[in-house]
């Protein structure tokens, strides 16, 4: 993060004063030359620091609020994590309004990782639980909540099976009848890179055609909203919550949300409850600069602003624990050339021609190692024998396969994107493009890409040679996974990470319940989905595929519903 960037926010003097400094001394700068520099930074400046969204704005006046609206619960947020939360208070009697700033229900996603399920028991298929959890928090480096890993391990049966219910009989509430399907898993031989069996996806709808996976949860959220709707919910949809409204002088409780709603404001009370269900911050510049910025770079993207970690901050929510927010990274290119680990099996260079990782790894962990290499990119290169390494399109376990079910349908797959190569795609934010050559030699496509053509090719002679002795002496790749690069023609394409969002934020108890920053909870106001907090560090793993839907937004979701019928 430069000095420079840091001195167009609003931030207050930030450490990029430091950086600078030490890097002055360093260089034998005498101490003297600081009175010279205009934002030096030192610990006393940093002291009560804060950024410009951590100042709570001025209240709307009552005079400005032209309409006040009444319910039970208010929810704030129409994703997944929303609607589940309003469903389920509605199934109980608990009436609810649902505001959202999106103009229809948001499904994102479509991996729902769950440690139990009726489909489960009857593909007789599960997980070691336990195993599965000490494992998966190693990775996260012991920084998560473990009370909460463990509520979603332990009411993530029964929250799926509410849910396969509601998809199954969609149309008897006004939605559609949708197939809940187990997405297939990798077992790594050596059980480091492995899945576990728990993702759940719901097909069979109109935005989630087989042949393209294009949004199975948007079928997802649409039936939920029509299931909200059939039960008395009032949903409203461009409605912008703005400020939360928290009694005693803000002390007390929190009773309703003022938001914005056809050019004037209106006041959305909850007699109950409020519900934070807004998503991530990935979208706000200013807050991934104060919570993640290890993840500040060039190629980026974010889908929300942050608005209800907001509206938290605002009226004293405490933030996680883990200051460092985990980013959920992924490197879109792997989509059509991978197999079953879900990332790209064959010989990955960096921009210098040059292995850097074991390339056996899965899509999230994958785009950390690709982070550290110069401009953020690696470069994957394969040849058309590479089809035959298969099995490929095993998305679904004993389902339909999306991918094609053999080689000949991942070569026209890879075909048909070299024919759209340079074509920008836009992937949360982020605007990428897809840069994949097909050549008689690699050579060839080493020019084009502008990487050494020497080095590249003396990293593939080197590459090939573990093949044929089935010993990788740099990185120890498996064996198995040992598939040379020799049979034209040659695939190269350029793989760049791309940031989909910022997980985390307001710390809550496993009521749900958000809490203040003096560790007591805030009357009146819960938090479910993406902005729950300490539930990922260092990097959202794709090891659980659809840990944050399974977890924070359906279970938790659910969990919260229950707690405010049943406490409020």
């Amino acid at each position: 993060m430069s000095t420079s960037k840091i001195a167009r926010r609003d931030f207050v003097k930030g450490t990029a004063g430091t950086a600078a400094l030490v890097a002055a001394t360093a260089a034998g700068a005498s101490m003297a030359l600081a009175d010279d520099v205009a934002d030096v930074m030192t610990a006393e400046k940093a002291e009560g620091a804060k950024w410009a969204f951590q100042v709570p704005p001025e209240p709307i006046p009552d005079d400005q609020i032209a309409n006040t609206v009444e319910n039970d619960v208010v929810v704030i947020g129409g994703g997944t994590a929303g609607l589940v939360a309003a469903a389920r208070l509605l199934e109980q009697g608990v009436g609810v309004t649902l505001i959202a700033q999106s103009g229809i229900p948001v499904g994102r996603g479509g991996s729902t990782f769950v440690m139990g399920s009726k489909l489960m028991d009857e593909k007789g298929v599960h997980s070691d639980i336990a195993k599965a959890y000490k494992k998966m928090m190693g990775y996260h480096s012991f920084l998560v909540d473990q009370e909460k890993w463990w509520l979603h391990a332990n009411r993530s049966e029964e929250a799926m099976n509410w849910l396969i219910d509601l998809m199954t009989t969609g149309s008897s509430y006004g939605g559609c009848d949708l197939t809940p399907v187990l997405e297939a898993h990798y077992e790594d031989p050596e059980d480091i890179v492995s899945e576990y069996w728990g993702t759940h996806d719901f097909i069979g709808g109109p935005n989630a055609p087989t042949s393209t996976r294009e949004n199975p949860q948007q079928d997802v959220v649409e039936n939920l909203a029509a299931y909200c709707a059939s039960l008395g919910g009032d949903l409203r949809f461009v409605v912008t919550g703005k400020q939360l409204v928290r009694e005693d002088g803000g002390k007390g409780r929190v009773t309703a949300v003022v938001a914005e709603e056809d050019g004037g404001y209106t006041k959305f009370v909850g007699t109950k409850a409020v519900v934070l269900a807004t998503g991530d911050f990935g979208a706000n510049d200013e807050m991934v600069h104060a919570y993640c910025p290890e993840w500040v770079w060039d190629i980026k993207g974010g889908v929300y602003e942050g608005t209800g970690h907001q509206m938290g901050l605002w009226v004293g929510a405490a933030w996680q624990k883990t200051k460092m927010a985990a980013p959920m990274l992924f490197n879109f290119q792997y989509v059509k050339i991978c197999n079953q680990v879900r990332a790209f099996q064959g010989l990955l260079v960096n921009k210098e021609g040059k292995r850097f990782s074991n390339e056996d790894n899965v899509l999230s962990h994958a785009a950390l190692a690709a982070l550290g290499q110069t401009d953020h990119e690696s470069f994957a290169i394969w040849d058309t024998e590479y089809a035959k390494t298969g099995p490929w399109g095993e998305d679904y376990y004993g389902g339909p396969s999306v991918a094609g079910e053999n080689g000949e349908a991942m070569i026209a797959a890879w075909d048909d994107m070299v024919e759209h190569s340079g074509e920008p795609i836009a992937m949360n934010g982020a605007s990428l493009a897809m840069d994949i050559y097909k050549g008689d030699s690699i050579e060839e496509l080493a020019e084009k890409m502008g990487l050494p053509v020497d080095e590249v090719m003396a990293t593939v002679e080197r590459y090939n040679g573990y093949c044929e002795t089935g010993v990788d002496e740099e990185f120890h790749k498996m064996p198995e996974r040992l598939q040379p690069v020799a049979t034209p023609p040659f695939y190269m394409c350029r793989c760049q990470p791309w940031f989909l969002i910022a997980t985390g934020g307001l710390q809550t108890n496993l009521d749900m319940q958000v809490i203040d920053t003096e560790g007591q909870v805030i009357p009146g106001l819960y938090a479910v989905g993406t902005i729950v907090d300490d539930m990922f560090a260092n990097c959202y793993s794709t090891h659980f595929p659809g840990h944050n839907l399974g977890g924070n937004c359906l279970t938790f979701g659910y969990v919260a519903a229950e707690a405010i019928a049943a406490n409020e």
